[in-house]
């Protein structure tokens, strides 16, 4: 079985190394309009053998234009494997329908907790 975290992982340079394997993905918008408009995020991460999707309600947290989340995973990868990130921004807090903004991209995670990726989202054209 499959389980993932979505967590505020505070990560330390110094000690990365020796955290379960993790990574830090920032989400961010250049238009902070666009930004204030999005109510929720959803993150879907697929690794060789795993899926899972979260969907978060962001309240202000996009306020400044940018949000970070922790994503821990378990069962623990213990060598470094590929992942897609696929990161998804709605209008609503219902995830039904088209997203307003949606990026996807493939990472190789290392075996700890030294792993940092970022989205820059734009709104679709209408």
């Amino acid at each position: 079985m499959f389980g993932a975290s979505l967590v505020n992982l505070a990560c330390d340079p110094d000690n990365c190394a020796d955290l379960p394997p993790s990574f830090h993905l920032d989400v961010e918008f250049e238009d902070r309009e666009q930004a204030l408009q999005v109510s929720a995020l959803r993150i879907d991460v697929t690794t060789p053998q795993h899926r899972f999707r979260r969907v978060f309600e962001v309240g202000d947290t996009l306020s400044d234009t940018k949000t970070s989340v922790g994503v821990l995973l378990e069962p623990a990868p213990t060598e470094e494997i590929e992942i897609t990130v696929n990161v998804a921004a709605y209008t609503t807090t219902s995830t039904i329908g088209q997203a307003a903004a949606q990026g996807e991209d493939s990472f190789e995670l290392d075996p700890n907790g030294c792993n940092r990726y970022r989205f820059e989202l734009e709104f679709r054209d209408p």
